[in-house]
């Protein structure tokens, strides 16, 4: 199956990071988790998909023999003062008629100006073209937060730009859905990141 993402964009180092993070607890101690809830708040079949067209000329959309699934997460994180917070985001699944197993992105949203913008605070009854779609019909199971202020966390302000919240509320919901995908069997264990606009930076503050 011919993936998307070219091979550089593959970050073994984050890999390694979560590893550690997750191995940090004294022997002998309950292993933190992460995940609070999932629900399902969407599928699209293949048919569907194909009446998606893309709004860039330079971009060609073709969801190949997918479908998927669209589930919205809570998970724990924590504020910059370490003050506990539940989060939220959506994770993308793709299936073919062939069960396989596939690789993950981890997609940095742009700068949301309302809760409309975020990942989890868009309509997902109808389906329409997004940089996440695109990824899961190629190959790639897509986790999305909505970052601390929108989603779950709407009672708090986003701190903009901030490296630190920015960085732990991807890392610990990337903890999150590893949990959520342990059950499934549908992860290769390969880890890509990828980000739009000013969550570009996001992905260096992760390494």
């Amino acid at each position: 199956m011919k993936h998307l993402l070219p091979d550089w964009k593959y970050i073994p180092a984050f890999w390694l990071i979560l590893i550690s993070l997750a191995s940090c607890h004294k022997q002998g101690e309950e292993k933190e988790t992460y995940l609070t809830d999932s629900t399902l708040v969407a599928a699209y079949s293949h048919e569907i998909l194909t009446t998606i067209a893309s709004p860039f000329d330079s971009l060609e959309y073709d969801p190949g023999d997918f479908s998927l699934q669209i589930y919205r997460i809570t998970y724990k994180t924590k504020l910059e003062d370490e003050t506990p917070i539940v989060a939220s985001g959506l994770i993308y699944l793709p299936s073919q008629p062939v069960a396989a197993k596939y690789p993950l992105v981890s997609f940095q949203h742009a700068t949301a100006y309302s809760q409309e913008e975020a990942p989890s605070g868009g309509n997902l009854v109808s389906p329409a073209f997004s940089y996440p779609l695109l990824y899961v019909t190629h190959g790639y199971i897509v986790v999305c937060p909505d970052y601390i202020g929108y989603g779950e966390s709407s009672q708090v302000s986003h701190p903009y730009e901030h490296r630190q919240t920015l960085a732990r509320a991807t890392a610990d919901m990337l903890k999150a859905a590893r949990e959520f995908l342990g059950a499934k069997e549908v992860w290769n264990n390969e880890l890509f990141l990828s980000g739009y606009s000013a969550r570009e930076d996001t992905q260096h503050w992760l390494l």
